[in-house]
């Protein structure tokens, strides 16, 4: 299993930096990241990092599963 690079970060907990309508950006590892979620969110909520498409972060709202 991947903990490093891009694909260690899938079940990572994330902090919006911006609101997400759809896109925005998210701060995790000590860096700001371009983001996107399929359901709005605001500035400052946790998001959990669902996948990866090339340098854009794919999260969803919720708990991460201690990943």
């Amino acid at each position: 299993k991947t903990d490093t690079g891009q694909e260690g970060l899938i079940g990572k907990q994330a902090e919006a930096r911006s609101d997400l309508n759809l896109a925005g950006q998210v701060f995790v590892h000590g860096e700001n990241w371009n983001a996107r979620s399929s359901e709005p969110v605001h500035k400052g909520e946790k998001v959990t990092i669902i996948g990866v498409d090339g340098l854009t972060l794919i999260v969803g709202k919720g708990e991460s599963s201690g990943k």
